[in-house]
């Protein structure tokens, strides 16, 4: 294969293989746009407020706000950790709230339960009355209660 350098005049090789003036100049010319190019994306990025003071608009991006991400102290973490604390406790009061609605709940679910069927057995073969029926209706609507009552738990 031939050397592309071949077509070039010999008296022009050495100026083009050591970068001569040619290359200095594009090379300069260049950098001058690349800068020219940095410092006008820099001044469209700049704005003034109504104070006169400059902002900047990273890329559209809002600046985040200082609360979201405070410096660590020992202060907050004192408090942070009293919070959580505290926190426990409510939770702990909540689930033994909740525990002894369940209980309470239960004992009503049973005692209607009980009492249902001591009707039922007196009547063994009769169609179920109206104040059978609604209370077939509490015992359903107290046992969904206890049910989502399991469920549920305070946590943090």
């Amino acid at each position: 294969m031939k050397n592309p350098c071949d077509r070039i005049p010999s008296d022009l090789v050495p100026a083009i293989r050591s970068g001569g003036a040619g290359n200095t100049l594009l090379g300069l010319f260049s950098l001058a746009i690349l800068i020219s190019i940095s410092c006008i994306a820099g001044i469209s990025q700049t704005k003034m407020n109504s104070s006169g003071n400059l902002t900047h608009d990273y890329w559209g991006t809002p600046p985040l706000n200082l609360a979201s991400n405070p410096m660590p102290d020992a202060n907050r973490f004192m408090t942070d950790s009293m919070k959580m604390q505290d926190n426990l406790k409510l939770f702990k009061a909540l689930n033994a709230e909740r525990h002894k609605e369940m209980t309470s709940d239960t004992k009503k679910l049973l005692a209607l339960a009980n009492r249902l069927k001591a009707e039922t057995d007196q009547t063994a073969n009769a169609p179920l009355s109206m104040e059978a029926v609604r209370q077939l209706e509490l015992i359903e609507k107290l046992a969904h209660s206890v049910r989502e009552k399991m469920k549920a738990s305070v946590v943090n």
